[in-house]
């Protein structure tokens, strides 16, 4: 649905890409998929949902796959309705969760968790609507950020990870063992230009914020550095997404 509507709408004006480099969407919606959304609340459902779905299988991965042994909290930025949260904290009892989005995505997500009847997930599930440009909550000893700077340019991308560094240094410096973070994004090779990776881009272009495309794991690596950052490890699930483990650059 997400896709056969408003996305459909906006790759209707692909030319208007193709000669200015500005976004389709914006040309035709006259602002983002997120200005969309905060004025058409059934248009918001349906992006709630259809990134629900892209996540559940990803979030089985990672909980199967990832060591949260040493973990308690978990903050998940730009997390949406929660769905990556919600699998992560089903398979692993012992966490907790902080899903930060905007507000009216985290009402729509609180209100469904209150109505499921599960009081587990919902007592260690928590919602708090924010921009992810703004200063962070510091109390996770995981962050992750899915499939949200393939959203962003270099610019805006690098305000993100910034925010979620220094929520990490703020952690230290209380005393507190150096949280790590969890990119989940597609990595892409340079000389990959297949039909797949082509339309992938333009996509992006017509689609999300002016400037974005997918990234090289060098250009990660780079981005993640300039916002103070270190990888750590990258784990390559059996999708098309990798797992970036990060931590404060230094800190081991």
């Amino acid at each position: 649905m997400l896709a056969g509507e408003h996305y459909y709408d906006a790759c209707g004006a692909l030319l208007h890409t193709v000669k200015t480099g500005e976004p389709a969407f914006r040309h035709v919606f006259g602002g983002s998929i997120y200005d969309v959304m905060m004025k058409d609340p059934e248009a918001a459902l349906v992006y709630d949902k259809a990134m629900a779905d892209l996540t559940r299988p990803v979030a089985a991965l990672v909980a199967a796959r990832h060591d949260f042994s040493g973990v308690s909290t978990i903050i998940d930025v730009g997390g949406g309705s929660g769905t990556m949260l919600a699998g992560l904290l089903s398979a692993h009892k012992h966490l907790r969760g902080t899903c930060i989005d905007r507000e009216d995505v985290c009402a729509r997500a609180a209100a469904a968790l209150r109505a499921s009847g599960d009081e587990d997930l919902a007592d260690r599930l928590s919602f708090h609507g924010q921009s992810f440009f703004e200063s962070l909550p510091e109390g996770g000893d995981v962050y992750i950020l899915k499939n949200v700077l393939h959203n962003w340019g270099h610019d805006s991308s690098l305000r993100i990870l910034r925010q979620i560094a220094e929520a990490m240094r703020r952690k230290v410096a209380s005393g507190g063992r150096a949280p790590r973070l969890l990119v989940i994004e597609a990595l892409v090779e340079g000389t990959d230009t297949s039909l797949r990776k082509l339309v992938d881009a333009l996509f992006q272009v017509a689609l999300c914020e002016e400037g974005t495309r997918e990234r090289t794991e060098a250009e990660m690596r780079g981005l993640l550095g300039e916002a103070g950052l270190g990888v750590v490890a990258i784990q390559q699930l059996p999708t098309e997404l990798a797992v970036i483990e990060c931590t404060l650059a230094g800190a081991g």
